[in-house]
């Protein structure tokens, strides 16, 4: 049975607010609120924070490689909310409603000392890859490909020999050249990888590596040279997008039910733009009314850009057929499965992909049904987007794409939404 100290602790935590104090600007002291009998106490923290690290959901500073400091600062929250948390809890039990004054004054003296930072922090490898995978998963804003890659090094870094005791510094040219012939076979089908699956393993083995590097942890400097990585063959041709004619065929195609909630996904995908990560989770909740058109207003997973969808006529129609609220899907089975829809659509024609490695260039014929992918959604927004005349600045608006150099790269063959470019969605597909 939970004790009183242990519910008021409970209590007290989810009313605890750390937010930044100017939130507009690009880094920002952090503050602690909480409101309680008519009270509001704010206290600073004494730190200051990256906005764009932030995540106002959780409250805490994002895990990210590029912001080595979000270890140090997420202890110091921890440390201030669990001080006040004890101190409003010490309160209750004596029966008496402080002064914010009183209760500041409380905190203050319930607060640890922050010499322990780094004393949880292991020099095991696999520990600590699994406490950065454990992250990532918390954060939620990584896809699923994402996310697999990273628990398959793990698994593999799991069986390679002696895994448990290998420490950052045992990490030499001599021990990741074993382990890159040990990601030649999987752990557990014991069959040889494809090249392109071992290249990838290395290079998230190599982020992991920078991540804690950054964190001042002793890692051998062996994993900077490119003796032990194999090179990452060069890809081209597979960056196809739909034509509007195909998009026709996969609207009208009849499918077996299994895959028609699949299709609905795919066509969002298609009419908003968005990457995967996104339009997955598009539902009813998203529209809001915007000069007075509907939009799809949605913050953006992978850059926090919140953009502004029009909510088109096929769009709507959509979203309608499911009450608002379209399935989600996970990217491996969609994946899969919008295979089988061209192929039943019979989208067939073959495009040349060539691969290059090592100076070799190797070219065949690849079905176009064989080869989307969920990105190839967001390259057909653009690419018809485009030759429709309209705006770039209009495309980009929607994309979420920062600069032209970026969208280029979705060209195939002008913050807010209004009513005068609506149309120019209502007829793009």
């Amino acid at each position: 049975m939970a004790t009183v100290e242990y519910i008021l602790y409970v209590y007290t935590m989810k009313n605890i607010k750390i937010q930044p104090k100017k939130p507009q600007d690009a880094e920002s002291l952090l503050l602690m609120v909480y409101r309680y009998k008519g009270k509001k106490l704010v206290m600073s923290l004494n730190e200051k924070v990256v906005v764009k690290y932030w995540n106002f959901d959780k409250m805490r500073v994002r895990t990210n490689s590029n912001y080595p400091d979000h270890v140090r600062l997420n202890y110091v929250i921890d440390n201030w909310t669990n001080a006040l948390s004890d101190a409003i809890t010490s309160f209750e039990l004596e029966n008496i409603i402080p002064t914010t004054l009183e209760l500041k004054e409380r905190t203050k003296v319930n607060k640890s000392p922050e010499t322990n930072i780094n004393t949880t922090r292991s020099d095991k490898v696999i520990v600590e890859l699994e406490k950065y995978i454990r992250g990532m998963k918390d954060e939620q804003k990584y896809s699923v490909g994402t996310i697999q890659s990273f628990d398959q090094l793990y698994n593999n870094f799991s069986s390679f020999a002696n895994a448990k005791s290998i420490t950052f510094r045992d990490l030499t040219l001599e021990r990741l050249i074993s382990f890159t012939a040990h990601l030649n076979r999987s752990s557990k089908t014991k069959k040889q990888y494809a090249q392109g699956t071992v290249n990838k393993l290395q290079r998230r083995l190599v982020q992991f590596l920078k991540y804690m590097k950054d964190l001042k942890v002793n890692v051998d400097d062996s994993y900077t040279s490119n003796s032990w990585r194999l090179s990452q063959p060069k890809v081209s041709g597979n960056d196809f997008a739909l034509t509007k004619n195909e998009i026709g065929l996969i609207e009208n195609v009849k499918l077996p039910k299994s895959l028609e909630h699949i299709r609905d996904r795919l066509l969002i995908g298609i009419y908003s733009g968005q990457r995967y990560s996104d339009f997955k989770m598009l539902t009813h909740k998203d529209i809001i009314v915007e000069n007075g058109i509907d939009v799809i207003k949605i913050r953006q997973q992978k850059t926090s850009a919140l953009i502004s969808i029009p909510l088109t006529k096929k769009l709507k129609f959509i979203f309608d057929k499911h009450s608002g609220k379209p399935p989600i899907i996970n990217e491996v089975y969609f994946n899969r499965d919008i295979k089988k829809i061209l192929d039943i659509a019979v989208i067939r024609d073959e495009i040349k992909v060539e691969t290059q490695y090592n100076g070799k260039i190797e070219s065949k014929m690849i079905r176009k049904c064989d080869l989307i992918a969920s990105h190839t959604c967001r390259r057909t927004f653009v690419t018809l987007a485009i030759q429709s005349g309209m705006p770039l600045s209009e495309v980009m608006k929607v994309s979420g794409h920062k600069n032209l150099k970026t969208l280029s790269q979705y060209m195939k063959g002008g913050l807010e939404t209004n009513s005068d470019t609506k149309d120019l969605y209502d007829n793009l597909f």
